[in-house]
């Protein structure tokens, strides 16, 4: 059963610390996300112990979509999020508090406060998941008994687009993640706050890198996926810059051939591997030096073959 949520304010022990039990959860919040809601779901679920699900002004298939994914799935959880939440980009978003009902950071903390495992990750409705990078970052934590301690498991993707009928990775933008996708342990701390850009998780963990592990679609939605940022309502949203450039990218890299296009960055990374560095500075090096060892372009290859069928 769906469950619908009128009202919400966060607070921190609605994380409920002494109550959460052992494993793997994953949250998602949509928004009119049926293009590719089932299949992300479809590809993370197998690596779960729970996943919450929690959508805002859904006027297309993702109730439908996720009744029959319940009815299919008994660790997954959906809720329906009535008060209208603003996007990044908007004025309302920088004006509200962020316990305010209407905030993204408190939507956030909402879905965030509805899993039950002692070790969590946000998932994103265009997410599809690669199994292999998927198998090995959860493994590593399974085994470690989900005592990761203050470490965030961060794992990142590739940036599809669609041009002149042909799907690839974006040329100037070929990656997805950059430390905002992560396993973590839930404390105390471990929660959503306010940025005048958009919601950002506290800062009190410490990012590494740990591998692969999805397709971001989000560029082969309708309008781009540009639509949840209510761009018509807020004229002044720095969306509006992020779609021209988007839009304006015509060049695309196929997936085998992404590994020699960053092959001077890879060498650069390796050289300076030693280096302490930010967090995700860090992060950004460690994956271009591992790219060789952790990206599987033949699934990539094998999802847009399918994807064009």
């Amino acid at each position: 059963m769906i469950t619908k949520v009128e009202d919400y304010s966060f607070k921190v022990q609605d994380l409920n610390l002494e109550k959460r039990t052992k494993g793997l959860s994953m949250f998602i919040r949509t928004r009119n996300g049926e293009d590719f809601l089932e299949e992300a779901i479809e590809s993370h679920i197998q690596f779960l112990d729970e996943l919450v699900v929690v959508y805002n002004r859904c006027t297309d298939d993702t109730e439908k979509i996720l009744e029959k994914l319940m009815r299919k799935y008994k660790r997954i959880k959906v809720f329906d999020y009535v008060p209208k939440v603003y996007p990044p980009g908007s004025k309302k978003h920088i004006e509200l508090p962020p316990d305010s009902k209407n905030s993204l950071v408190n939507y956030y903390n909402f879905a965030l406060t509805r899993t039950t495992k002692t070790v969590v990750a946000k998932l994103d409705d265009d997410h599809i998941g690669l199994s292999k990078g998927l198998e090995k970052v959860t493994k590593v934590i399974r085994e470690k008994n989900y005592e990761i301690g203050n470490e965030m498991f961060c794992f990142s993707g590739v940036n599809l687009a669609s041009r002149n009928n042909e799907i690839g990775i974006l040329k100037n933008n070929p990656f997805a993640g950059q430390g905002d996708h992560g396993f973590f342990k839930v404390n105390p701390e471990t929660y959503f706050v306010h940025s005048p850009k958009f919601e950002v998780l506290n800062k009190v963990l410490q990012r590494k890198y740990h591998g692969m592990a999805y397709i971001h679609t989000k560029y082969l939605k309708k309008e781009e996926g540009f639509y949840v940022y209510d761009l018509e309502e807020n004229p002044d949203s720095r969306y509006h810059k992020q779609r021209k450039k988007a839009q304006s990218s015509k060049e695309l890299i196929k997936p085998e051939h992404l590994v020699n296009f960053c092959s001077a960055h890879r060498i650069f990374s390796k050289m300076f591997s030693w280096l302490p560095m930010p967090d995700k500075a860090a992060l950004q090096r460690d994956r271009l030096a591992l790219l060789d060892k952790q990206y599987d372009h033949k699934a990539i290859q094998d999802w847009i073959s399918n994807y064009c069928k």
